[in-house]
């Protein structure tokens, strides 16, 4: 069984979905950043993180995401849980030997195409531990063939058989991220539109040799291509995830700020959204009108009691696709 198709992020989430809900509260999390799950009774933190990497997991890494997982969302982390196909051996004595309190380190080893044979390491104390008991009790039951077809396989396959227009036609450089020297490149490996990409795989264009020389981040920057393209051929956002970012942003007095402009140009759009998804635009259709529109602006945010803060674009682009005007 080759390595390339295992992945460990999704058996987390299908493992965290069995867990009983009367028992178990699981935070959501985006697709690959880890989850946090609760013992309810217990009042118990859990924090499980996955490495899909084939190389081994060395004890610098595992030290710094048990360091970025002792909080996490705004949570205090009782035990952190760490799943990967392969851990160094210092990693290892240093959890084994309690220098890393509360780290549980999982390693899987494929037996074949069907189950997965896992060496656990911890401190004695963590060995009854009631979320590791269920966790390896399911890995040892799972049929890692569930895993095998990622859902932009199946959502390939879709597409292939019942190819729309618009995706047969449409040029790659209107896929954000795509400029014409990396369209240049895909055109020379037969990647002509978008439904000549969305046919391939994701795993081996990103370790394609010519994606590579391309430019620095282009390969790594290919999953979050797919997921754009998708969003165009679909005309919608497509969420994969809660960041924490966003975690409660429903119950609470949070306003979205856009601003829209080219570089040689004024601001031309001025846009507020509050957590319920209301929207407030203001647009300048003449550079003269720029001044009375920030004016109009920041009366409309004073009116509001905004406090404005920011968010990372990096985390907007982990969980949605925000190229497409959705369908209201």
């Amino acid at each position: 069984m080759s390595w390339k198709f295992f992945h460990i992020h999704p058996l987390i989430r299908k493992f965290e979905r069995q867990l009983d809900g009367r028992v178990w509260k699981v935070f959501p999390s985006s697709n690959l950043s880890a989850e946090l799950t609760q013992d309810i009774s217990a009042k118990t933190h859990y924090a499980i993180e996955g490495y899909d990497s084939n190389y081994p997991a060395y004890a610098s890494k595992v030290r710094h995401t048990f360091s970025r997982l002792s909080t996490f969302k705004h949570k205090k982390v009782d035990v952190i849980i760490i799943l990967a196909k392969k851990i160094s051996r210092e990693a290892i004595m240093e959890t084994e030997l309690g220098k890393l309190q509360s780290l549980i380190l999982v390693e899987l080893y494929p037996l074949n195409e069907e189950r997965v044979e896992l060496k656990v390491h911890c401190s004695p104390s963590l060995r009854e531990d009631p979320l590791l008991l269920l966790l390896t009790d399911f890995l040892q039951k799972i049929d890692l063939k569930t895993l095998m077809s990622p859902s932009w396989e199946r959502w390939r396959r879709e597409i292939t058989t019942k190819p729309s227009i618009q995706a047969k036609s449409m040029d790659l450089t209107t896929i954000p991220l795509i400029s014409e020297a990396r369209a240049k490149v895909l055109c020379e490996l037969g990647i002509r539109t978008i439904f000549n990409l969305l046919s391939r795989d994701p795993l081996e264009l990103s370790s394609n040799e010519q994606v590579k020389r391309c430019d620095g981040s282009f390969s790594s920057e290919i999953p979050l291509i797919f997921k754009y393209a998708r969003s165009k051929v679909e005309r919608r956002i497509l969420v994969t995830g809660v960041d924490e970012t966003f975690m409660d942003v429903v119950n609470s007095e949070v306003y979205f700020l856009d601003l829209e402009y080219h570089p040689d140009t004024p601001i031309f759009l001025y846009g507020l959204m509050d957590a319920v998804g209301k929207v407030m635009q203001i647009f300048v259709e003449d550079p003269t009108e720029e001044k009375k529109a920030l004016e109009d602006f920041l009366n409309v945010i004073n009116e509001k009691k905004v406090d404005l803060g920011h968010i990372r674009l990096q985390s907007c682009r982990r969980t949605c696709s925000p190229e497409i005007n959705p369908e209201v």
